[in-house]
């Protein structure tokens, strides 16, 4: 990272944390680190507690690494799934040392009653109720196929989102950044 700061990089956007691996990790080391009894034949072939990373922890430790020895902002990236994930993870990123978030934002939802309508309410809700828990300027990544450009970035002005922005770089990716 050092070289791309040293080349002119403006930032570092991070790799996508999945918000099922950290939900994954949490269940794997309840079932063998937190409750192993279940599996006691098991037991030698686990780590112990204080030897596991689980993805989570890498992450915000390299955040914090790389805010330690860069000058340039550290964007982290978020590819969450419930409301609550995009909340709880988003603020730990912030707490870890980010100078920014990107939202990876991908929900199909699988009824085709669903309204466009009420895709964007999910989305604006998303970025309203991470907005009041981290400081730091967002950016949300819409899918190429959730809705035609123009409509998109109409939404965060038609849902009163203050001083959003809407942009795109390329025809298949719509992003939506707050301050």
């Amino acid at each position: 990272m050092l070289h791309l700061e040293d080349a002119g990089a403006a930032a570092i956007v991070m790799h996508s944390l999945f918000e099922e691996d950290v939900r994954n990790d949490e269940l794997m080391i309840d079932r063998f680190l937190v409750n192993p009894d279940a599996f006691g034949e098991a037991a030698g072939h686990v780590p112990f507690g204080d030897h596991y990373q689980s993805r989570l922890d890498g992450y915000l430790e390299q955040i914090q690494t790389l805010k330690s020895r860069l000058a340039i902002p550290v964007v982290a990236s978020l590819n969450g799934s419930s409301l609550t994930g995009w909340v709880e993870l988003g603020k730990e990123m912030q707490d870890a040392g980010a100078d920014a978030l990107e939202l990876n934002a991908w929900f199909m939802p699988g009824d085709p009653r669903v309204s466009g309508d009420a895709l964007e309410d999910h989305y604006l809700a998303l970025l309203r109720e991470l907005k009041q828990v981290v400081s730091i300027p967002v950016s949300m990544k819409l899918s190429p196929f959730f809705l035609r450009c123009r409509i998109s970035c109409a939404m965060p002005k038609r849902r009163a989102l203050p001083g959003s922005r809407c942009s795109t770089a390329s025809s298949s990716r719509i992003s939506i950044s707050t301050p």
